[in-house]
C-alpha cells in the first residue's frame, strides 16, 4: 500500500492487536491528541500516550499536535521532552489567543520546540496545520521561519530534497547528455541550477559537473514567494537561434532565461 504512517485515536485496549498488524505490514500508527475539552480527547496529555504505548513496539507512537497541547494548558516543549522516542509525526502549530498564526509569531515557543526536536534527532514528518483562517502567505511565512531556524540550529542552509537532484531538462549532445540539476547552495542560501554532463553509454557516470550555479535567485520576485530563494528548471526549447529556459521562481512565478545556441 506504500503507507508510512496512519494517524489515529484508537482505543488503548485495541493497541496490542494494532501493534501486531503495524509490525506485519510495516506501517506506523501515530496516536493523535485533541484538546482536553474535546470529546475525542483520550490522548490530550502525553502521559496518556506513554501509558498506552507501554510494552508496544516503536511502530506505535504519537502524532503530536503542538497547538492542541497549548489549548489544553500544557507546555509544548515539555510535552515533546516527555514523548522523546515515541514521536512519529507532527502537526506543528503556533497560536495567539487560541488562533493559528504563522510559526514564530505566537505563544507556542516554536523556536524552542524545533531546538528540542533537533536534540532528540527527530526525522519524521512536519505538517503545517491550520484549524481555520489561513492564507498562502501564512504558509509561506511558516516555511520561511522553519528554514531560518533550522539554518540557525545546524549552522548552514537547509533545503528540502537534499543537496542535489536531477532537474526536468536533459539534452543529448555529441559529447554526452547535458542534464540540468538543482539543489541547495550554502553560501547563497538558495536553491540553484547547475549543469552536469552524463556518459550516454553509462548513465550512472558523470563526466563533468558545474560546482557553481549558472542560474540562482537574484531578483526580488525570485527571492520572495511561497518558497523563497528558489529556482527550479521546468523546460527548455530552441527559438530563433536561442535556448529559452523556463524556470519556477520562489514557487510563485515562471521566469525565462535565454542564451545563444553556440
Amino acid at each position: 500500500m506504500e503507507i508510512e504512517t496512519i494517524a489515529a485515536e484508537s482505543d488503548p485496549t485495541d493497541l496490542p492487536m494494532i501493534d501486531k498488524l503495524a509490525q506485519e505490514f510495516g506501517i506506523n500508527v501515530a496516536l493523535h491528541n485533541h484538546p482536553k475539552a474535546s470529546r475525542a480527547s483520550q490522548y490530550w496529555h502525553p502521559d496518556r500516550v506513554l501509558e498506552a504505548c507501554k510494552g508496544l513496539s516503536n511502530r506505535i507512537g504519537a502524532c503530536v499536535d503542538t497547538g492542541h497541547w497549548v489549548r489544553s494548558g500544557l507546555d509544548p516543549v515539555e510535552a515533546l521532552r516527555k514523548l522523546e522516542g515515541r514521536i512519529i509525526a507532527l502537526h506543528f502549530k503556533d497560536l495567539k489567543k487560541g488562533r493559528d498564526v504563522p510559526w514564530g509569531t505566537g505563544e507556542c515557543n516554536a523556536e524552542a520546540m524545533l531546538a528540542e526536536l533537533k536534540r532528540q534527532g527527530f526525522e519524521g514528518v512536519f505538517s503545517m496545520e491550520y484549524e481555520s483562517h489561513w492564507t498562502r502567505e501564512d504558509l509561506a511565512e511558516c516555511v520561511k521561519f522553519f528554514h531560518a531556524r533550522c539554518e540557525k540550529l545546524v549552522g548552514k542552509a537547509v533545503w528540502p530534497g537534499g543537496g542535489r537532484e536531477a532537474g526536468a531538462i536533459a539534452l543529448l549532445r555529441d559529447d554526452g547528455i547535458l542534464l540540468m540539476t538543482q539543489g541547495g547552495h550554502h553560501s547563497l542560501g538558495a536553491w540553484v541550477l547547475r549543469q552536469a554532463l552524463i556518459d550516454p553509454s553509462d548513465r550512472k557516470t558523470v563526466l563533468k559537473e558545474q560546482k557553481e550555479p549558472f542560474l540562482w535567485p537574484e531578483y526580488e520576485w525570485e527571492k520572495k514567494g511561497f518558497v523563497g530563494n528558489t529556482t527550479v528548471a521546468n523546460g527548455m526549447v530552441p527559438f530563433k537561434a536561442k535556448w529559452m529556459l523556463y524556470y519556477g521562481a520562489a514557487d510563485r512565478v515562471i521566469g525565462l532565461a535565454t542564451c545563444g545556441m553556440k
